[in-house]
């Protein structure tokens, strides 16, 4: 098992770039989708979705709710699946997922009860086409690396007042890493793939159903999905080499003049560990993340930052999506007033 994931990791490595577009793209096309509804959903009462029911506004809503909710719920079970399986096994089946919802979205012409489940599957799906990309991020350089434990009000102070004064190699030092830039693509593009139902919306100008795009849509984007998952894709979860600082090897404290290093505090100084510039055996490597108790990764500090974000996104989503149904009911009420009053 050690001699194949090392095969793996050697041919993403010479592939890191390849992969990393690819996985990039996925997100872009697949994970976050479902926050464009609004796109789609003008689509659908163009067509008449829902015209039948009692509350038409109601049953949208519905569709919404449940691709959200799906896509949030959806994490911890499919990090799991990741952790278990692997990204192979997770991406074959979040492509199989996928490729669901969209043929059940395509049949909502037929009816319009499919469009409920087919948009649950897409937002279910979404985070795990882009969970198995996400430990590409160890190919590249900064991955594990060790940072400098200063605040980031007092790492930038610092910068400002010295970045006179540094070498364009010291700056360079201050310069996210390109792991750090990886991962800022994948949350960009997350948010980014909103733009997909917009281009739906866009061919609708042309003459072109959303029955017609969503069958353009699943004869391509879940193969793209399926096939580098089946030929790239590990099938055990990448992690990255722990770096352990020595004396002084800290970018960001030699970047500094000298002054200002020994002026910091000593948990942010690398000669903090009087083992360390003793010179004696580094301490032993830091356990991955991907390797602690799931008590322990609910308990982290940065698990709990991204809930408390995620907690917020929701509310803004939902509180958006409820002002513009507000908005709609308001102006149709007016109008009824309006024809009523002019008879």
């Amino acid at each position: 098992m050690e001699a194949k994931l090392q095969k793996e990791r050697e041919l993403l490595t010479r592939w890191r770039f390849t992969a990393t577009a690819i996985g990039i793209t996925q997100t872009f096309l697949c994970s976050g989708i479902v926050f464009g509804w609004s796109s789609l959903e003008t689509i659908l009462r163009e067509e008449g979705l829902f015209a039948d029911a009692a509350d038409p506004d109601m049953m949208f809503s519905m569709v919404f709710t449940c691709g959200a909710i799906g896509n949030y719920l959806s994490n911890m079970p499919w990090g799991y699946v990741l952790d278990t399986r692997g990204p192979k096994f997770t991406g074959i089946a979040s492509a199989v997922v996928f490729a669901a919802g969209i043929a059940l979205c395509a049949g909502a012409a037929l009816d319009a009860r499919l469009l409920m489940a087919g948009f649950a599957l897409i937002g279910w799906a979404g985070p795990a086409i882009q969970l198995p990309t996400l430990c590409f991020t160890c190919l590249f350089p900064g991955a594990g690396a060790v940072r400098p434990r200063l605040p980031p009000l007092q790492r930038s102070l610092i910068f400002t007042l010295h970045a006179s004064r540094l070498t364009r190699a010291q700056l360079a030092s201050f310069a996210p890493s390109a792991a750090q830039v990886v991962m800022s693509f994948q949350a960009a593009c997350f948010d980014g793939g909103t733009a997909v139902f917009y281009l739906f919306k866009l061919a609708k100008t042309y003459g072109v159903s959303s029955h017609a795009c969503f069958v353009a849509y699943l004869s391509f984007v879940p193969l793209f999905v399926l096939l580098p998952a089946v030929a790239l894709w590990p099938s055990a979860t990448l992690d990255a080499a722990p770096a352990t600082p020595g004396p002084g090897s800290s970018p960001f404290l030699k970047a500094l003049p000298t002054t200002t290093a020994k002026a910091l505090p000593p948990a942010a100084r690398d000669d903090a560990n009087p083992q360390s510039a003793a010179g004696a055996a580094p301490s032993p490597p830091a356990v991955p993340p991907s390797k602690l108790p799931l008590r322990a990764k609910i308990a982290h500090p940065e698990y709990l930052f991204l809930t408390l974000f995620t907690a917020v996104h929701i509310l803004k989503v939902g509180a958006i999506s409820t002002v513009n149904s507000w908005r709609r009911r308001t102006r149709r009420t007016r109008r009824r007033v309006t024809a009523v009053a002019a008879r």
